[in-house]
């Protein structure tokens, strides 16, 4: 059996079980209003106008909440509508950006995944850098990744990255191959440059010293 009771948050005139009476329950009209009253928050509290900044609607909110940050939105969905608009220059906020039109690196000033990569919510991967390729250069076709040529995970700037198939990302990672990279010269001192050199299974290989191995082995064959 149901009775007619008042909320004691905001005054409003609902329905409960006789049953919820009986505990001392059915105090509020809702979870929302229990939650208020827990934490203090009450309708006899004064209220501020305020304009939503995405559907421009009149609403009210607390003095508290605006003294925060808070009370931009009228709701829920207004709020999160409203952050994707503004998705770029929240983007921005958190980047260090030192010169414009220089060469230096753009440090994420937010937070920062174990692995070194920044951390932002509106890129589906999670990834602070992809999403500052997409504003420079557009989408990233499937099966590539953004790599740093500054071998700087943090950095935004948008030169300082490009576009790598995942084989060939997941290889500049590796601490091996970027120290590998960084040779100019091979281990018998032949030079690594566009003639002498050839990629094998994902290496650099040297064509002055592929030539005197394949001289030996056939050497030794003749030999037998």
């Amino acid at each position: 059996m149901k009775v007619q009771r008042i909320c004691e948050n905001c005054g409003k005139t609902f329905e409960t079980y006789q049953s919820e009476v009986k505990r001392d329950g059915g105090r509020f009209c809702g979870r929302q209003c229990g939650y208020a009253s827990r934490r203090g928050v009450t309708r006899d509290k004064p209220r501020v106008q305020r304009v939503c900044e995405y559907c421009a609607k009149s609403f009210e909110a607390l003095p508290s909440e605006v003294k925060r940050g808070s009370g931009r939105f009228c709701c829920r969905q207004c709020g999160y509508d409203g952050q994707k608009v503004n998705v770029e220059t929240r983007f921005w906020n958190h980047v260090r950006i030192v010169e414009e039109c220089g060469d230096e690196c753009w440090d994420w000033l937010a937070y920062c995944y174990p692995n070194g990569y920044g951390s932002f919510n509106s890129d589906e991967s999670g990834y602070a850098h992809r999403f500052a390729w997409k504003l420079a250069s557009g989408s990233i076709p499937k099966g590539y990744d953004v790599h740093h040529a500054c071998l700087n995970k943090r950095c935004q700037n948008a030169k300082h990255l490009e576009l790598k198939t995942r084989k060939e990302h997941q290889a500049l990672e590796n601490p091996l191959v970027i120290a590998n990279l960084a040779k100019t010269h091979c281990p018998k001192g032949h030079p690594y440059d566009e003639t002498n050199t050839y990629w094998w299974r994902g290496g650099r290989k040297c064509r002055a010293c592929a030539k005197v191995s394949q001289q030996e082995l056939r050497a030794r064959r003749q030999s037998k």
